[in-house]
């Protein structure tokens, strides 16, 4: 398949300021991204390779989406970041679960046609319980993760989590 070859393609989606870049950072072990508490710091596609497992896996940092900008570059950076999805093998949705867009997020999920997980951020300083956010229902039908990407909690179940969904099946079919 295609994939061994070139590696996997996973995108990180989401509403602005969800956490995509600090993920995107952790993920690729590198300060790679810009991040800053301004909405709409991430205007461009940014994408690193690295390997999990021994597997390459090209991560794509988008722009965040927002109903409110009327930045023509940003409003760009959010096209372009939807387009990518149609490209993917996995979409990392990324959900800030303080602050939640239900109309962005069902936008979003209504574009997901690839494998998907949902990452909450910010799990060292949000309850691990969820159910007292207003997480839209739509969500609940991808496997979840929470991690802090300020201690690096639920980083590395995060990336089995991955690698498992990305490779797991081609390896279920060999056997």
């Amino acid at each position: 398949s295609k994939r061994k070859i070139y590696g996997a393609k996973v995108a990180l989606i989401g509403e602005v300021n969800a956490g995509k870049s600090s993920l995107f950072n952790c993920l690729v072990d590198m300060e790679r991204a810009i991040v800053s508490s301004i909405a709409g710091t991430t205007r461009d596609v940014i994408e690193k390779s690295v390997y999990i497992q021994g597997l390459e896996i090209c991560f794509f940092d988008t722009a965040g989406k927002r109903d409110s900008s009327t930045d023509e570059i940003e409003i760009q950076g959010m096209n372009f970041g939807t387009e990518i999805m149609n490209d993917m093998d996995a979409i990392i949705l990324v959900v800030d679960p303080k602050q939640i867009n239900q109309n962005i997020l069902k936008q979003l999920i209504s574009k997901i046609e690839c494998s998907c997980m949902v990452v909450f951020t910010h799990a060292d300083i949000l309850a691990s319980d969820h159910s007292i956010y207003n997480i839209p229902p739509a969500l609940q039908k991808f496997p979840q993760f929470s991690i802090s990407s300020k201690t690096g909690e639920g980083i590395e179940e995060l990336k089995n989590g991955l690698f498992h969904m990305l490779f797991q099946r081609e390896t279920d079919r060999k056997s």
